[in-house]
C-alpha cells in the first residue's frame, strides 16, 4: 500500500517590505518568510495587480515574489493567496496612493548645516522605555557603552533647540532595533530594518518627529546601512540565501585598508578582507553584489523615505560594500 505524503504545514510569519505605494518607479519584489513556503504559488485577483515571477532561495522558508502594479489601481487592501498541496493561505497588503509632490523632494546639499544626533546620549524624553521587556540589553547609565535612555520623544522636545542653533538638516543615527546583547547604543548593528527600537519609541512616533522637524523647516535624513547587519538580525538564524551574507568559514574582520580598493597595485587579499570582512564582530557584512540584497536595501530605504516623508539618506561605511553592487544600488535609491 502506497504510504500518504506527509503535508508540512506552511505559514507566513513576516513580510516586507510593510507596505507600498501605487506610482512607485521602484519595481516591489516582496520578501516572504515563515515556514515551508518553497514550491508555493501566489496568487491575487486584485484589478491592476499582477504576479510577475516568484523566487526561492536556499532556505525552504522564503519567497521573492515580484508583483507589478499599474498606475490606475485603486488604494487599499491587496489580499495574496498562497497555495500548496491542498493548503491555501492568505496575507493582505496595503497599497497606497503617494502624496503630492512626494517624487520631487530636494532633499539636502552642502548649503545646509546639518546636525548630528546619537538619540541614546541626547536625551530622555520617556524614562518608561528606558529598558524593554522585548530586548536584551537594559538601560544602565553607569556603563560608559551602554544604554543610557535617550530616545526619539528627546529630540522631539529640543526640536525648538535645535532650530534656534541655526540647523536646517537633523541626522539621527540609526533609531532602528539594534538588540544586541551590549553596545547596543548606537544603532548600527541592525536586528530589524523596518521597525523603530522599542527603548526609542516606535515607527509613528518617529514620523511624528520628522513631521514636527518639517513644521520647523527643518529636515531629517535617515542613516543607511547597507554595508552590514547585526548578528541579532532574525534572518541569521536562517538566511535567505547562502550568499546572503559573507561568511568564511570563520570570523574574518575587515582590515579597513581603503586605500586597497582604489590602489590598482593593491593586493587582492587586502581589497577582499577590506570589503568581505566583518565590520566588527557583531555586524555581519551583507553581500549587496546578491541581487536579492541589493533589492532589499533598495526597497528598505525608499519605504522609509516615502513613509516618513525624509528629505535623504546618509549611508554608513559606503566603501566597505562591493563596489559593483553599491554603484547600481546607489543611482537608484538616490
Amino acid at each position: 500500500m502506497k504510504k500518504k505524503k506527509e503535508i508540512q504545514e506552511m505559514q507566513v510569519k513576516r513580510i516586507e517590505p510593510l507596505s507600498w505605494w501605487i506610482g512607485m518607479k521602484t519595481p516591489l519584489q516582496l520578501m516572504l518568510y515563515g515556514q515551508n513556503l518553497k514550491g508555493c504559488t501566489v496568487h491575487t485577483s486584485r484589478k491592476g495587480v499582477r504576479i510577475k515571477k516568484v523566487h526561492t532561495a536556499d532556505s525552504p522558508n522564503y519567497l521573492f515574489v515580484d508583483i507589478e502594479i499599474a498606475t490606475t489601481t485603486q488604494a487599499g487592501i491587496c489580499t495574496f493567496e498562497l497555495r500548496k498541496d491542498s493548503q491555501i493561505i492568505r496575507f493582505e497588503y496595503l497599497l497606497e496612493r503617494r502624496y503630492a509632490g512626494s517624487s520631487n523632494r530636494k532633499s539636502f546639499s552642502p548649503a545646509d548645516l546639518i546636525y548630528l544626533v546619537l538619540p541614546d546620549r541626547f536625551a530622555n524624553g520617556e524614562p518608561s522605555n528606558d529598558s524593554s521587556v522585548f530586548t536584551k540589553e537594559k538601560a544602565n547609565r553607569r556603563e560608559p557603552f551602554g544604554r543610557h535612555g535617550g530616545d526619539l520623544q528627546g529630540v522631539i522636545n529640543h526640536l525648538d533647540y535645535i532650530a534656534d542653533l541655526g540647523v536646517t538638516t537633523l541626522w539621527l543615527t540609526p533609531p532602528q532595533l539594534d538588540d544586541e546583547a551590549k553596545q547596543s547604543y548606537h544603532g548600527y548593528s541592525c536586528a530589524d530594518y523596518y521597525h523603530i527600537d522599542p527603548r526609542f519609541g516606535d515607527n509613528e512616533l518617529y514620523r511624528q518627529l520628522v513631521a514636527e522637524a518639517h513644521w520647523r523647516d527643518v529636515k531629517v535624513i535617515m542613516d543607511a546601512v547597507p554595508n552590514h547587519c547585526g548578528t541579532a538580525h532574525w534572518w541569521m538564524e536562517d538566511l535567505p540565501f547562502k550568499d546572503w551574507i559573507h561568511c568564511p568559514p570563520e570570523f574574518i574582520r575587515s582590515n579597513y585598508r581603503l586605500v586597497a580598493i582604489v590602489d590598482p597595485n593593491g593586493a587582492e587579499v587586502d581589497r577582499k578582507e577590506t570589503v568581505e570582512g566583518w565590520f566588527d564582530t557583531a555586524m555581519p557584512d551583507m553581500a549587496i553584489e546578491n541581487p536579492y540584497v541589493r533589492q532589499y536595501f533598495l526597497q528598505l530605504y525608499i519605504w522609509w523615505i516615502e513613509w516618513a516623508d525624509l528629505d535623504g539618506l546618509r549611508v554608513d561605511t559606503f566603501p566597505y560594500n562591493d563596489k559593483t553592487g553599491i554603484a547600481e544600488w546607489a543611482p537608484k535609491v538616490f
